[in-house]
C-alpha cells in the first residue's frame, strides 16, 4: 500500500476478498462520503481592541470545508465577520475574512476545537480605505444539539501579523483584539 487512505483499504479489502471468496461473490462494505462536506457556523461575538476603549458587536458566519476521504477533524476555515467602530467624528466599518485551519474533536457530544491562521482586514470610512491582516488563534467548544446541529462557543485572539512585522521593523509582536463568540456550528 502506497498510503492509508479510504481508497487504499476498500481495495485491500475487494482483493482480500476475491482471495478468499473463490466460489461466490463477497461484498463490499463502503461507506460513501462526498468529496468536500460543508458547515456553515453564523455567530455573534463581543470584541474589544486593546486600542479601543469599548466592547462592540460583532456579527460574521464562519464556512468550514473538510475533505471527508483525507480527514474527519481538520476544516478549512473561512467566511466573513463585521463590526464597526464609531466615535463622536467618525465611524469605520470593519470587515474580516478569515483564512485558518480549525481541528474538532467529535468524538463525543462536547467537541472541543482550536484554530489559527490569517485575517484578512477590510477597513472602510469616509476618509480611508485600507487592507491589512493578522495572526488568528482561536480556541473554543461545540455542543451537539441533534445530528447536523451544534451550539458553538469561543475565544478569538488576533495578533501582529508576521508579514507587518518583516515588512515594519519598528512593530512589535503583539495582541490586537480578542472575542467572545456564540454560534450555531451546522453541518450541511
Amino acid at each position: 500500500m502506497k498510503k492509508f487512505d479510504q481508497r487504499e483499504l476498500i481495495r485491500l479489502a475487494e482483493e482480500y476478498h476475491n482471495a478468499v471468496c473463490k466460489d461466490e461473490k463477497c461484498i463490499i462494505y463502503e461507506k460513501r462520503s462526498p468529496l468536500i462536506n460543508l458547515s456553515l457556523e453564523p455567530y455573534w461575538a463581543l470584541a474589544r481592541y486593546l486600542s479601543y476603549n469599548k466592547w462592540i458587536n460583532e456579527f460574521g458566519c464562519y464556512a468550514l470545508f473538510r475533505a471527508t476521504r483525507t480527514s474527519e477533524n481538520i476544516y478549512a476555515k473561512t467566511g466573513i465577520a463585521y463590526h464597526q467602530l464609531s466615535d463622536e467624528n467618525n465611524s469605520v466599518n470593519v470587515f474580516k475574512i478569515p483564512l485558518q485551519l480549525q481541528y474538532i474533536y467529535s468524538a463525543y457530544k462536547l467537541m472541543p476545537y482550536i484554530s489559527f491562521g490569517d485575517n484578512i482586514w477590510i477597513i472602510r470610512s469616509d476618509e480611508y480605505n485600507e487592507i491589512g491582516n493578522s495572526l488568528s488563534l482561536n480556541a473554543g467548544f461545540n455542543v451537539k444539539v441533534s445530528e447536523p446541529v451544534s451550539l458553538s462557543a469561543g475565544f478569538n485572539s488576533d495578533y501582529t501579523s508576521i508579514i507587518s512585522l518583516i515588512m515594519n521593523k519598528d512593530l512589535q509582536f503583539s495582541i490586537i483584539s480578542y472575542s467572545f463568540n456564540l454560534g450555531l456550528f451546522i453541518e450541511l
